[in-house]
């Protein structure tokens, strides 16, 4: 991310950078990349962690395939006899 000089800003043509209303763009400008920094840094975290939950589950039934195998089989029997005909 670059920061424009002030002066090249549309609309601001005057301004001086030594002013106060200078120093207050500046470090307005400068308090802006510093939350877009922070804002950037918390969507790589959350990015980050998002993948592992769903690496995680790939992960243990590659680790272990035949007790997904049988934990897949025993909740599909579970779930359909609780979800079994009715008259």
């Amino acid at each position: 991310m670059t920061i424009e000089p002030i002066n090249d800003l549309p609309g601001s043509a005057n301004i001086d950078p030594d002013s106060i209303v200078g120093r207050a763009a500046a470090g307005a400008h400068d308090k802006v990349d510093q939350a877009a920094a922070k804002a950037q840094q918390g969507c790589a975290w959350v990015e980050e962690k998002c993948q592992e939950a769903l690496d995680m589950p790939r992960d243990v039934i590659r680790d272990h395939p035949i007790a997904a195998v049988v934990t897949a089989l025993t909740i599909g029997f579970i779930w359909g006899r609780l979800g079994g005909t009715r008259d």
